[in-house]
């Protein structure tokens, strides 16, 4: 389990972080299975919905930039 940071940098550091390198509707389109589901506390959003949000995101804030916590 030592290569969990590993496994989600890629998700951390090119879809929730935003860059000027990375496509993020692309990039998550690659990332995340055809069903994926994101699952919060009141709804379930599909793949699609999700990467939207994201892409809103980037657009609200800018500078937006998540990290990896132990």
């Amino acid at each position: 389990m030592e290569n969990l940071k590993e496994i989600v940098a890629p998700f951390y550091n090119e879809c929730l972080t935003v860059n000027a390198e990375t496509n993020v509707a692309e990039r998550m389109g690659q990332i995340l299975a055809d069903s994926f589901q994101s699952k919060g506390s009141t709804d379930v959003k599909t793949k699609e919905q999700l990467i939207g949000q994201i892409g809103y995101f980037w657009k609200l804030v800018p500078d937006l930039k998540w990290e990896i916590q132990k």
